[in-house]
């Protein structure tokens, strides 16, 4: 069963970048923290956030084990596709990198993606959330996408929480 969670999904969003633009950013001692640090701190209360403004809506009193890294198997994204399809950015991991790429989508493509994240160019600047982060589980037209990760605007996107049965 699927239970759309696009409007979860945008107060999420929302409220990431909020928390962090105005109570993480602006921090007056910002010149002395270990980044690495608290962007990792900072990507716990993500997630816990995830949980209550959205897991918890749909699945209540369910444990949400999410290692870190990866996508959350039960939060879907479905492609809004305009009449000549709908361009986005995949990569490919290269060692240590991403290798990111347009491509443009038309508008039969079938793809299964699995939410990750947002995305935005610079870690060490204001969020905006610009991007959902997607791994691609398959696209039997675009077999080289598998196993990719897959940015796509929230405009062009509805989320989906897929249940088991």
């Amino acid at each position: 069963m699927k239970i759309e969670i696009t409007e979860q999904m945008e107060r999420y969003r929302d409220a990431c970048r909020s928390i962090w633009n105005q109570f993480i950013f602006d921090l007056p001692d910002k010149e002395n923290w270990e980044f690495d640090d608290n962007l990792l701190q900072y990507s716990s209360i993500e997630r816990k956030l995830f949980e209550i403004m959205v897991l918890n809506q749909v699945a209540p009193a369910m444990p949400y084990p999410i290692p870190q890294d990866t996508y959350y198997e039960s939060v879907e994204g479905k492609i809004i596709f305009g009449p000549k399809g709908t361009k986005a950015l995949w990569a490919s991991r290269q060692k240590n990198t991403w290798n990111w790429q347009e491509i443009l989508l038309p508008p039969e493509t079938a793809i299964e993606l699995r939410f990750i994240g947002f995305f935005d160019w610079g870690v060490e600047n204001r969020k905006d959330n610009r991007y959902y982060r997607f791994r691609v589980l398959d696209c039997k037209e675009k077999e080289y996408l598998v196993g990719s990760d897959y940015l796509v605007e929230p405009v062009s996107v509805r989320s989906f929480y897929t249940t088991g049965t």
